[in-house]
């Protein structure tokens, strides 16, 4: 417990580093939306044991140079239609674009 405690402490100061040092605007239903704090810990809470803290090593194909990963849209639709994968569906519409852009953006570098 204390470690996972300590792993989350310690990815979502690095998520602060890289998400404060950008200057994103809000996006559009078309593109990638303002990565939050709430939106890392999220995807360490409902992605992460499947997909890996930082997108790779996980049991789950990595979110790090994936196929869909260079695709904002592409991947908001992936999320929105089959993930989480034990409860597809439960994260849709304002939550996809969110992890998408977290996704897209913190984790693949994209802009």
């Amino acid at each position: 417990m204390k470690r996972t405690v300590l792993l989350v402490c310690v990815f979502l100061a690095v998520t602060f580093i890289f998400v404060g040092c950008r200057d994103q605007e809000e996006g559009t239903p078309s593109g990638p939306v303002r990565v939050s704090a709430i939106t890392a810990t999220y995807y360490v809470a409902n992605c992460a044991l499947c997909h890996g803290d930082r997108g790779v090593g996980g049991s789950a194909p990595s979110h790090v140079g994936c196929s869909l990963c260079s695709s904002y849209d592409q991947l908001v639709e992936k999320i929105d239609r089959d993930m989480p994968r034990n409860d597809p569906g439960s994260c849709t519409g304002e939550c996809a674009s969110k992890l998408a852009s977290y996704i897209y953006s913190v984790l693949n570098g994209n802009k």
